[in-house]
């Protein structure tokens, strides 16, 4: 399956919606593409969306990778490479967390919290 292929894919699992809602702070955007307040989901829409994340997370971190390898090649200038390559040795090495891959996670895991919600994964 071509790189092109896999990102089409994406949205079959919900990756690309949730790479929507990392960049609105406080906002979720369902399977239906409506957008909701974090604050005002249930506590079981809640759940279901930071295990969601947490499950999808090798695959949204392989298709990161995928991309800054594709993106590499269009970056001009030392810092920015470096930054590309840096970013990459990051995906590729180091201890990377649902939270590096979905900035939103923190957000729904602080919102379970607030709930006194158990929200750690089996």
């Amino acid at each position: 399956m071509s790189t092109e292929e896999n990102f089409a894919d994406a949205d079959r699992d919900g990756l690309d919606r949730d790479f929507d809602a990392m960049v609105k702070p406080g906002v979720w955007v369902t399977r239906d593409g409506a957008k909701m307040r974090i604050r005002d989901m249930t506590n079981s829409h809640l759940l279901n969306s930071i295990r969601m994340l947490e499950r999808n997370k090798e695959r949204a971190q392989e298709q990161a990778i995928e991309l800054m390898y594709r993106s590499l090649g269009g970056l001009h200038g030392e810092h920015a490479i470096d930054a590309g390559e840096q970013a990459l040795d990051f995906l590729e090495n180091g201890e990377v967390d649902t939270h590096d891959i979905f900035p939103v996670y923190v957000e729904l895991t602080d919102e379970a919290e607030r709930r006194g919600l158990n929200w750690f994964a089996p």
